[in-house]
């Protein structure tokens, strides 16, 4: 019976072990540099035991088997263990010639009572009491000074950053470990979920660089009886030298693995973007002009070549009289006009219409008007 198996892509090399506290993260090694890079040296971490504590775990089954991703060949390795009623299933994805490995947690409850699971799909120490390493994160999507933009701080003896976010508006999820001195090598991580989310990173006087993930809220899942529940996957990616390199690894797995997840009718469509209105306090003139102008607006820029139009800023109503500033765009109702025609009109020109609201459409408001 196996207690450890080995995985690896191009430039990432990766350990799970079954121990006495369950499932563990055995062993990480980054192969991009000259000199092969381990993290976590001397670590006894345990994965995935928090998911359900206990010394009691068995193992179920083990299968490593070739799966299709964008017509390509991929390398999954799926560990299944149980304990008392709960079965822990956990899923690496490897992809041949890349520097990526994606892991995926499904918890089934094969007991007769309800059990309440954590909902943290990762929680694992990266990197040694030797290892020297800055974190790098990325502002949101939001409307403040900050937007897009990367801080970088060192891990020090004693650290503690934790970022929570929903999808992109605050932080982007994903973290990025970087060695400070050469080869500059490191670890991306990401959380592959858009609800709301924390990623943290802790040291303890100099200890072991502890990372966790969770997927909020609830904090904790109730899960009956015969139910499985499936966490978000997370994408580990190794590079080195620096940010550049990474993203080139990145995107040449995308292109290689992950093109079939892209919408063709939007992705990679050059965009145009038009004028909107600074304050909305005659709404239905403002309706009214918007539409004139955008039906305008398509003619010379299908004729150009556009294929999308971005209407951005400004489809909302305001309750009352608004006040004369920018941030009146930003009110919390939604109704807007009948958008069919125009929609009929841009698909005669073969153009898509990228809308912003200000905030989600009230239930069934444009089940009439698209």
């Amino acid at each position: 019976e196996r207690t450890q198996w080995t995985f690896g892509a191009r430039s990432l090399q990766m350990d799970l072990a079954l121990r006495d506290c369950g499932l563990c993260l055995a062993g990480l090694r980054n192969t991009s540099t000259a000199r092969t890079r381990e993290y976590g040296r001397g670590s006894n971490s345990c994965e995935m035991a928090h998911l359900w504590p206990g010394a009691g775990w068995r193992l179920v089954s083990d299968e490593i088997a070739a799966v299709m991703e964008s017509g390509r060949a991929t390398l999954q390795v799926s560990v299944t263990i149980e304990d008392d009623g709960v079965r822990l299933t956990v899923r690496a994805r490897v992809y041949p010639g890349t520097s990526v490995i994606r892991l995926s947690t499904q918890i089934a409850n094969t007991g007769t009572r309800p059990r309440t699971i954590l909902s943290r799909p990762f929680q694992v120490p990266l990197f040694s009491a030797q290892d020297d390493f800055s974190l790098r994160w990325m502002a949101g999507g939001h409307a403040a000074q900050d937007q897009g933009q990367m801080f970088c701080e060192p891990i020090g003896t004693d650290y503690s950053r934790s970022l929570r976010s929903t999808a992109t508006g605050e932080y982007s999820p994903w973290l990025v470990f970087q060695r400070n001195q050469a080869p500059g090598d490191g670890l991306m991580v990401a959380l592959d979920f858009l609800g709301q989310w924390e990623m943290s990173v802790v040291r303890h006087q100099g200890g072991h660089v502890n990372l966790a993930t969770y997927t909020r809220y609830p904090d904790q899942l109730d899960l009956q009886p015969g139910l499985t529940i499936e966490f978000p996957a997370i994408t580990v990616a190794a590079f080195q030298g620096d940010l550049d390199d990474l993203g080139t690894r990145l995107y040449d797995w995308q292109y290689l693995y992950r093109w079939d997840c892209t919408n063709p009718d939007y992705f990679a469509r050059t965009r145009s973007l038009t004028w909107w209105f600074y304050c909305s306090r005659n709404l239905q003139e403002q309706f009214t002009a918007r539409l004139a102008g955008l039906n305008m607006a398509i003619e010379p820029f299908s004729e150009v070549g556009y294929e999308i139009l971005w209407d951005d800023a400004g489809w909302s109503s305001y309750p009352g009289w608004p006040p004369d500033n920018y941030g009146s765009v930003f009110s919390n109702t939604y109704e807007g006009p009948d958008f069919a025609r125009t929609q009929r009109y841009l698909r005669k020109k073969d153009m898509k219409w990228l809308l912003w609201f200000a905030g989600m459409p009230t239930d069934a408001l444009l089940d009439t008007k698209v």
